[in-house]
């Protein structure tokens, strides 16, 4: 192995094992108000890709969410092909006109595949289990068809995602490939703001996440301090 090609491993290795292991930043805030209320939502993540979510309220108080995110996050030499999901039930009850308090309740699984196009061409493919709790608390019908307000959601993840190396004879042809388990588990905090504005059933939305890791066990996982998203919501 050349010098040239140590040296990208190694500069390239932090971002292949990130990519595998970065918990979804997925926090979708409704602000459901009523039975009937229903919305759909669809933005851009920095620095993971896109999501999409919805949510639907049967009853009054009750509501269902769901919610799925596509990243490209593509380092030089790092191929990335990941999705999560999240799904969850929740209480809200409006207080007055403008103020809204949401508790959800659910779980989520994702999936990553990462190629690292340099020697010894690791390859890892894997998949997270989680389960969370997401309290929302803000105000809505404000001028402009205001929302705004913050979030807090905690998360428990599970993470199986083996790496793959290849094995090489004496003229660096590949003869194989070795595997080395990882596992690990870890709690997600996210405290969130958010904003949106907007016309009578669309609005744009900016919200902000933040992100702070506790590895319980394994090898330490690597999380993005924080996420900007930038949406558009439309409510039925």
């Amino acid at each position: 192995m050349s010098k040239t090609t140590s040296y990208l491993i190694c500069l390239l290795l932090p971002f292949f094992a990130a990519s595998c292991s970065i918990p979804s930043s997925l926090v979708e805030v409704p602000m459901m108000q009523q039975k009937g209320d229903a919305m759909v939502s669809a933005g851009f993540s920095y620095p993971l890709g896109v999501c999409v979510s919805g949510a639907y309220s049967p009853v009054n108080h009750l509501a269902l969410q769901a919610d799925a995110e596509f990243s490209f996050y593509t380092p030089t030499d790092v191929s990335v092909y990941p999705f999560n999901t999240h799904l969850s039930l929740g209480y809200y009850h409006k207080f007055g006109q403008h103020w809204v308090l949401e508790n959800y309740y659910g779980g989520g699984y994702g999936q990553k595949n990462t190629h690292l196009t340099v020697e010894p061409y690791p390859y890892r493919s894997g998949f997270n289990a989680n389960a969370f709790t997401q309290i929302n608390f803000g105000a809505v019908n404000l001028k402009g068809n205001g929302e705004v307000g913050i979030a807090f959601k905690a998360a428990y993840y599970y993470y199986d995602s083996p790496i793959t190396y290849a094995l090489f004879n004496t003229n660096r042809e590949i003869t194989g490939t070795y595997s080395c388990p990882t596992t690990g588990h870890s709690i997600v905090l996210t405290p969130v703001f958010f904003f949106r504005f907007g016309w009578e059933h669309i609005r744009l939305g900016l919200q902000v996440n933040g992100n702070h890791n506790l590895t319980l066990s394994g090898s330490p996982d690597t999380q993005y301090p924080f996420n900007v998203i930038l949406s558009v919501m439309y409510r039925f």
